[in-house]
């Protein structure tokens, strides 16, 4: 019986030894899982910040009136002018189309939704121009029919990207 009790209480031992060790692997694994964490969102949170805000930048830039105030100026013809704000809509996008990698898929949705519309509003007034209008009668054109249209589209992207910052970085 001694034999028996000394193999109990050595195997008791070795049990203790090994779960202590599971234990503190465990908790050195958690500990090392949150470092990193917190690593990556101390890199990562400040690219989601800024593709926020140049996503608001580029919905704010593609719409007719302020493209049509900030290109006006630079052509002759309505026609140069409609071709311009077109331009200006596609690189704009180019410019900042990695940043959907950082955004809601919903907000991205909504900025694809809102740069569609803005191009489709610019095709439809287009169509519907004077050849010899002036870049000021197809601005004034173009605003007034965006009113209606697109900047719905453009309002509602703003407002997805104010919410997720909103429900994401402040109410967190």
């Amino acid at each position: 019986m001694n034999t028996l009790s000394t193999i109990i209480i050595f195997a008791l031992f070795v049990l203790c030894i090994l779960l202590m060790t599971y234990m503190q692997t465990r908790n050195e694994n958690k500990r090392r899982k949150a470092e990193y964490r917190e690593k990556v969102l101390g890199e990562v949170l400040p690219n989601r910040l800024q593709a926020y805000e140049r996503l608001a930048l580029y919905l704010d830039r593609i719409t007719p009136e302020n493209m049509a105030v900030r290109e006006q100026l630079s052509v002759t013809t309505a026609k140069e002018l409609h071709t311009t704000m077109i331009n200006c809509v596609r690189m704009e996008f180019e410019h900042n189309v990695a940043m959907q990698i950082y955004i809601s898929q919903e907000s991205w949705e909504r900025v694809l939704r809102a740069k569609s519309e803005v191009m489709k509003d610019l095709s439809e007034t287009a169509k519907n121009i004077h050849p010899k209008a002036t870049p000021l009668e197809y601005a004034a054109e173009i605003i007034e029919y965006a009113r209606n249209n697109s900047m719905f589209y453009v309002e509602r992207a703003l407002a997805g990207l104010r919410k997720d910052i909103q429900g994401e970085f402040i109410n967190s």
